[in-house]
């Protein structure tokens, strides 16, 4: 197991779904995670379950990822406990929207949410990550990307933007000692699936026939994902996005 102790990591959107099992998996490799999620409610309740499940120390603390004061208030709160090792940028939005959707609102919004988001933490937390050569960035893609995805037009460009900023955060931390990857998800039977398919069964079943590994993924495959990106065995890979859908996308 991947020992993560002795790390403090800050997970964007960690109050539920993929961003949970993240938070889950980092801490039980050690580390000291802080939930940030403007789901202040949430990010508490799931924070108070993971601590007294693996008897971890799991925190909340409000965080929109949208507003620049919201992200400087949570990087500084997680800084003055005890520093930061590692950023895990999975908060978005996933509004449903397809080419002839007159809507800019929504458009600015998702990018401000899941691109400039990214940014914001990133340029918040960077200096703490690079101060002892062992940080880590961690951004969530989407497969999306790869497939093209009708009716999810924003979500898969502002995804897109997120594997491209990746590749040239590894260029420009790497020198000061931090690395970024990307973990890219299929699709997994999350909340959020629930609400966007209307026979989620039938869609389960859909994906399922599509991967090369014949169940759904859970949470903790993503988790592990992220918890390797962290580890010092990963030390030497940066700039990568690794798929993570049972063999649904080979690239």
């Amino acid at each position: 197991m991947f020992d993560l102790s002795a790390r403090r990591a800050l997970v964007t959107g960690g109050a539920q779904g993929l961003g949970a099992a993240i938070a889950e998996c980092l801490a039980r490799a050690g580390a000291a995670v802080t939930i940030g999620d403007c789901d202040v409610p949430r990010a508490i309740a799931t924070a108070a379950e993971l601590a007294d499940a693996i008897a971890a120390d799991v925190t909340a603390f409000p965080l929109d990822v949208g507003q620049t004061e919201s992200v400087n208030a949570c990087i500084a709160h997680v800084v003055a406990g005890g520093g930061l090792d590692i950023l895990v940028n999975n908060a978005a939005i996933y509004p449903s929207d397809t080419w002839a959707d007159p809507n800019d609102e929504q458009w600015q919004q998702v990018l401000n949410v899941n691109v400039h988001g990214v940014h914001r933490c990133v340029r918040a937390a960077g200096r703490h990550l690079t101060a002892h050569g062992r940080g880590r960035v961690i951004n969530l893609a989407s497969t999306t990307v790869h497939l093209g995805w009708p009716s999810l037009l924003s979500y898969t460009a502002s995804k897109g933007a997120v594997m491209a900023i990746t590749r040239t955060l590894a260029r420009e931390l790497g020198p000061l000692g931090c690395t970024v990857n990307a973990v890219v998800p299929g699709a997994f039977p999350t909340r959020s699936e629930q609400q966007t398919q209307a026979d989620a069964t039938g869609f389960g079943a859909w994906i399922v026939d599509q991967q090369s590994i014949k169940r759904r993924g859970v949470g903790s495959d993503v988790g592990n994902a992220a918890v390797y990106f962290a580890s010092d065995e990963a030390a030497f890979i940066t700039g990568q996005c690794l798929q993570v859908d049972g063999g649904w996308v080979m690239r």
